[in-house]
């Protein structure tokens, strides 16, 4: 346990951060463009309309040749219709919140680790890096696996160790479970083998000063940057296709999630209490599945 020791001492080093991994924010973007874009999208819907509909008006579906004509048609259509709403969700994907860094806050934080039969290697990062994040907080490790080297490792750099007495519901179950135990303001998920920035909860708390704002999802990115998903770019940075979903297409989101992530809360304060108010999930799922399964009903 030497490494542990080590890095409880000094934290864990990825060696990245996130500057390296950029895509063009549409902050930068001149409101010339803007428009550009806006009016060019628009003609094409316009364009995609008119020609659909002289595919059907102009007699242009021949149904002599049916299993052609009318699967051709649909794809077309289908093409139209995925522009459409691509046109309606990412209309607008400019920062609607206000944001700052926080270097204190009076809430009660606690970051949630589960876990079930991840390496030593794959969750010794993880913990380390959550345990020195700031502001002053809670880690937990939640071990669906009931490993004794797991709560070795975890008091060792300091994080709590929870266990349960079976595995009903997956990580689900292992979420409703913490929650009964955590005492907090606020939580924030991270699967076992996302290793948190530093930056983590100093640059997502403050989004949390918004009483309306229930679920903040976060971007991540790999460290590995030898994958086909990866590209240089001019300055030594790095471009990586799914910032394309993190940085555009999720914050294109962030408006139609609103209505849902409100509920979602007034569901886990039903279910939790109503001390249990918001939280951070830094993960991959575009539709936050780990808010979803945290409305698992009390039966696991």
């Amino acid at each position: 346990m030497v490494m542990v020791e080590r890095i409880a001492r000094e934290g864990y080093d990825t060696g990245q951060s996130e500057d390296e991994f950029v895509i063009p924010e549409i902050r930068d973007y001149p409101p010339s463009r803007l428009r550009f874009v806006h009016a060019f999208v628009v003609f094409t819907l316009v364009l995609s309309a008119g020609y659909l509909t002289w595919r059907v008006a102009g007699g242009t579906i021949d149904l002599r040749v049916w299993w052609v004509s009318i699967p051709l048609f649909v794809l077309e259509a289908h093409n139209a219709l995925g522009l459409a709403l691509f046109t309606t969700q990412l209309w607008d994907i400019r920062p609607r919140r206000p944001w700052r860094a926080v270097s204190s806050t009076p809430l009660r934080v606690a970051v949630l680790i589960p876990t079930y039969n991840e390496p030593e290697e794959v969750l010794l990062p993880t913990v380390a890096s959550a345990v020195r994040l700031e502001p002053e907080h809670e880690t937990w490790v939640l071990d669906d696996g009931r490993r004794d080297w797991v709560r070795q490792l975890a008091e060792e750099l300091g994080a709590r160790y929870l266990t349960r007495p079976d595995n009903r519901h997956a990580k689900a179950g292992n979420l409703n479970h913490a929650l009964r135990h955590v005492d907090a303001d606020i939580v924030a998920v991270l699967d076992a083998d996302q290793v948190p920035l530093p930056t983590f909860l100093t640059h997502t708390l403050g989004y949390f000063d918004d009483p309306e704002i229930a679920v903040v999802q976060t971007p991540q990115f790999f460290y590995n940057q030898d994958s086909f998903e990866h590209a240089e770019l001019a300055g030594g940075r790095t471009w990586y296709e799914e910032g394309v979903f993190y940085r555009i297409i999720e914050a294109g989101k962030t408006i139609f999630l609103w209505v849902t992530d409100r509920e979602r809360l007034e569901l886990l304060k039903r279910e939790f209490g109503a001390d249990m108010k918001r939280m951070m999930v830094n993960m991959s799922a575009p539709t936050l599945d780990e808010a979803e399964a945290l409305m698992h009903t009390a039966e696991c």
